[in-house]
């Protein structure tokens, strides 16, 4: 089934990498708050930099969800009919998406100290999660190593959920585990840059 679906659903794929993409050079914004030394004034208010780096992953996670959404109306009349369940799982697999690429980004963004740093470091890291999770070639095409490889990055659990839900119309457990994955990298991600922040701020 995954070769009759792969030419439209390659739209969600593609789609996901631009999540990813965008959501790394958002994130590069918080480089330029800490050079300027906003950050730090910032985080002498209640809450530190907790509550900075959380509407940071709030806002990088609707500009995700955004951009998925504009990819799917684009293709709208080439989509299957969907039914409302389907709609508000494709909904939940944006949320995740936008929310993985969130706090991957910033985890990565605040291991740097300048956009000089982090530019080719990000985008490294986002083409080649794309290469491994299918966002570039359908994955059914590549070995079978690198076909299981690519069950650790976050693009091969998100075009699955999306293809089971949207064009298989399919609700299963690996959709559900796809959910958690994501949301566990989106808030793996988020701790770690938590972590990186506080202690630049503390040297």
């Amino acid at each position: 089934p995954c070769a009759v679906l792969a030419p439209e659903a390659k739209r969600g794929a593609v789609s996901v990498m631009f999540v990813f993409f965008a959501a790394m050079h958002g994130a590069m914004g918080g480089l330029d708050e800490r050079q300027s030394g906003l950050q730090s004034r910032l985080a002498l208010a209640r809450g530190g930099l907790a509550p900075i780096l959380a509407g940071r992953a709030v806002w990088l996670t609707a500009v995700g969800v955004m951009q998925s959404a504009a990819v799917f109306v684009a293709a709208w009349v080439k989509l299957p009919a969907l039914a409302p369940w389907q709609m508000a799982a494709a909904a939940v697999t944006a949320l995740a998406v936008g929310f993985c690429a969130a706090g991957l980004a910033l985890a990565l963004t605040a291991a740097c100290r300048s956009r000089e740093q982090a530019q080719p470091l990000t985008t490294f890291v986002v083409l080649l999660l794309a290469a491994l999770g299918g966002s570039m070639a359908p994955r059914f095409l590549m070995p079978e190593a690198f076909r299981d490889l690519g069950w650790i990055t976050p693009h091969a659990w998100a075009i699955e959920a999306y293809q089971a839900v949207i064009w298989r119309g399919e609700f299963t457990s690996t959709v559900i585990a796809a959910w958690a994955v994501m949301a566990g990298l989106g808030a793996g991600g988020l701790a770690v840059a938590l972590i990186l922040e506080r202690r630049r701020a503390a040297r």
